[in-house]
């Protein structure tokens, strides 16, 4: 489903025209699809118009983050809610892009292990420390010359 098109023409129509129509149904699915995973959500007036508005406020940027979650490459090993307590929100598996992944990873907000496959773009710690540590094998080191009278000087 393209939710910005399916956004776009919901909102060529005003709310009283929306509401009590075919068109109400579609409200109803594209929010429950964007906010709720799918859940059935309530149909009556007052949460429709709650639900227009905020498809008005930030329907098409939900709409990117859904896309983006449909394209993801990492995959998370834990199903449904994770609570972190650095951040102090809930993290769903079905709702992880790659981009918060890769940040909550580089912050260390979340494990490398909480994945089975990491995202594309995210360098490990460890490939990255390994990286480090291969380097440093490979950079020479600077030698010290003794001089005839004794004292040290760089070479």
């Amino acid at each position: 489903m393209d939710y910005r098109h399916e956004i776009k023409e919901l909102l060529k129509h005003p709310f009283r025209e929306v509401c009590g129509s075919s068109l109400s149904l579609k409200l109803i699915k594209i929010y429950s699809d964007l906010y709720e995973g799918g859940r059935e959500v309530r149909a009556c007036e007052n949460s429709q118009r709650k639900y227009y508005e905020l498809l008005i406020k930030e329907g098409y940027k939900m709409a990117a983050i859904k896309e983006e979650i449909k394209n993801r490459t990492c995959v998370p090993a834990w199903s449904g809610n994770l609570y972190s307590t650095k951040i102090g929100e809930h993290i769903h598996s079905d709702n992880i892009t790659d981009t918060k992944a890769i940040s909550l990873l580089e912050k260390g907000y979340i494990a490398e292990s909480l994945f089975t496959k990491l995202p594309d773009g995210f360098a490990s710690k460890k490939q990255s420390d390994n990286e480090v540590k291969i380097e440093a094998e490979i950079k020479p080191r600077k030698s010290k010359k003794v001089n005839d009278n004794g004292s040290t000087a760089s070479i």
